[in-house]
């Protein structure tokens, strides 16, 4: 929802940014919005719901882009690793500065300069990493010994951890300290005077108060011109490693060199409305460049011996295969390589009957792999899409028919809640690894008794988070939105429907990670989940008709944990696809 407003009055900026050279008469048709007021997730920065709805869906393909840059067979710079992962603190960063933008000053990140250079600054951080890890590689000339950890990295994480504290604690202690929406990043440092300004001969216009300031146009620059010199970088990998499908790599990476252009034309423009496609360009090049990534880094990773087995943590077979095997237990390479040699003279002949028989075996059970991985990836990502696609038309429900003083509402209730209910997740990751462990062991006595246990911790995990989040619904409403009573007042009541939420969270999220590692439910969680968000959607439009207040929302955001508990629970406790398959598979019993 884009509120209309008039243009913010010319003032003469302090400062010469690289627009200040236009000629005045394309001064008059730039515009600054400071309405913008739509919220999906917590991506509280993007403009319009469909870009909105793109910036989160491309963290899923990222995520699988530092998977397989991390596999261990591609010896990548574990300098150049941790750059790649401490971008998905950028991303923290501006949900953050996100929420203060819209809280404190009722405006877009890209308006308020202070807090938009400090999020930038964590992404050049990253840019720097990436680029200084190749470069060592490359001037060193020798690839990452297998097996490396990151222990070289420590003081080069700490300083950067030291950072992104630096950045969140000034974005919220920032507003206390009467820091202006329009204050520029550090003070403005290298801007020229404005009596200088003043009586250049140059034919300078007064610049709109949301112009960047020299600092936050410096990091642009730098991370734009980073990330280029990384690609080259990763494309000489190629030469040093032997492995042509760096270069893949490098080509994966272009569109989101593309994504950076865009964002960067969008603020030499004033971040005009006018413009405002361009931030749905930066969003679609953003997910089209983290696809891209991670399938280039996919076939490099199985280039260097990675096979879709090896997504089964409990498959001893390809942990013992993996690049890193040998490095660590050199006792163990001359009986492996021995056994190996037997096992060569032992096989028939590839000509023979046997070995064709064998080969095609194989072939068989190779491609059954890859379909099962096709499958479980497209009802993950099934699964996935409905709950973002969810949120996002809730929000969007909201934006259109309650206005933005409900939006604002709701969106800090929204964010404040995801920032405490991922703490309510944690045991979800434990219970996966421990109860599928037990079940491939088929100890299900041991597995129910396990996850009965961990579904009582997270009840009172889930219990102390509402508690928590209740105690801050006064303090964090009055904080965000200071100078709206009747909105900071419908903030605060809706604290109290996201606390009756939060204990369901944990423990659904607990039955669907195990039934996802014992690797039976994908189809059945990604049906029912879909199935839930369209009517939960459904509902929320028809709660709206008849109570059009934004706690009708919530509500149905609360019907749709429960239901989504009730199908996981059902599914894991029954006798099918839960507990009962899994005792029938461990005894062999076929089912009709």
């Amino acid at each position: 929802l884009r509120l209309p407003t008039s243009p913010l009055p010319p003032l003469l900026a302090p400062r010469a940014s690289p627009a200040a050279l236009l000629d005045a008469s394309a001064v008059a048709s730039v515009h600054t919005s400071l309405g913008d007021l739509s919220s999906t997730l917590a991506f509280a920065d993007q403009a319009g719901n469909l870009a909105g709805a793109l910036f989160p869906l491309s963290l899923p393909p990222y995520l699988l882009f530092l998977y397989f840059l991390g596999y261990e067979g591609n010896r990548c710079p574990k300098t150049a690793q941790f750059g790649a992962q401490f971008l998905l603190l950028f991303v923290v960063s501006t949900v953050l500065t996100g929420i203060v933008t819209k809280g404190t000053y009722s405006s877009s990140l890209a308006d308020v300069d202070w807090l938009h250079g400090g999020a930038e600054a964590l992404l050049t951080t990253s840019n720097l990493f990436l680029g200084f890890g190749l470069a060592g590689a490359l001037s060193s000339g020798k690839m990452e010994p297998a097996g490396a950890g990151m222990e070289g990295t420590r003081p080069q994480r700490f300083a950067a951890l030291a950072l992104a504290v630096t950045v969140f604690g000034s974005a919220f202690a920032g507003p206390q300290l009467g820091v202006e929406a329009h204050s520029p990043f550090l003070f403005g440092a290298g801007a020229l005077p404005a009596d200088l300004l003043a009586a250049s001969p140059l034919p300078l216009h007064a610049e709109p108060a949301n112009a960047l300031s020299i600092p936050t146009w410096a990091i642009h620059f730098s991370s734009v011109f980073e990330y280029l010199f990384a690609m080259g970088m990763v494309w000489q990998m190629a030469a040093l490693s032997g492995n042509e499908r760096w270069k893949g790599l490098t080509w994966g990476m272009l569109p989101l060199h593309a994504s950076g252009v865009a964002a960067c034309t969008y603020h030499f423009f004033y971040n005009s409305p006018d413009l405002s496609f361009l931030v749905l360009l930066q969003a679609a090049l953003t997910l089209a460049g983290n696809t891209t990534c991670a399938v280039a880094a996919a076939r490099l990773a199985s280039s260097n011996g990675w096979t879709p087995s090896m997504l089964n943590p409990f498959d001893q077979s390809s942990a013992a295969a993996s690049p890193s095997a040998a490095a660590s237990d050199p006792a163990s390479a001359v009986p492996a390589a021995a056994a190996a040699a037997a096992a060569s003279a032992l096989a028939p002949a590839a000509g023979s009957p046997g070995g064709e028989e064998a080969a095609e075996e194989a072939a068989e059970e190779e491609a059954a792999a890859r379909r099962r991985l096709a499958g479980t990836s497209a009802a993950t990502l099934t699964r996935t899409s409905a709950v973002l696609g969810c949120w996002v038309y809730i929000a969007s429900t909201v934006a259109r028919r309650l206005g933005p003083s409900a939006i604002a509402a709701h969106g800090v209730a929204l964010k404040a809640w995801l920032l405490l209910v991922l703490a309510a997740e944690a045991p979800a990751v434990a219970g996966q690894v421990l109860c599928s462990r037990r079940i491939s062991r088929g100890d299900l006595h041991g597995a129910r008794a396990l996850l009965l246990r961990l579904l009582r911790r997270a009840g009172v995990l889930g219990g102390a988070t509402a508690l928590l989040l209740l105690s801050l619904a006064g303090p964090a409403s009055s904080f965000l939105i200071p100078s709206d009573p009747a909105t900071r007042e419908s903030a605060r009541r809706l604290f109290g429907w996201a606390a009756l939420c939060t204990p369901l969270v944990a423990p659904n999220a607990l039955c669907e990670a195990v039934l996802l590692g014992a690797g039976l439910s994908y189809k059945y969680l990604a049906l029912a989940t879909l199935s839930t968000a369209i009517a939960i959607g459904w509902l929320t439009g028809i709660a709206l008709s008849l109570r059009p207040d934004v706690s009708s929302v919530w509500i149905c955001i609360l019907l749709f944990f429960l239901v989504r508990l009730a199908t996981s629970a059902g599914r894991i406790f029954s006798g099918r696809g839960g507990f009962g398959e899994w005792e029938w598979r461990a005894h062999g019993d076929v089912r009709a």
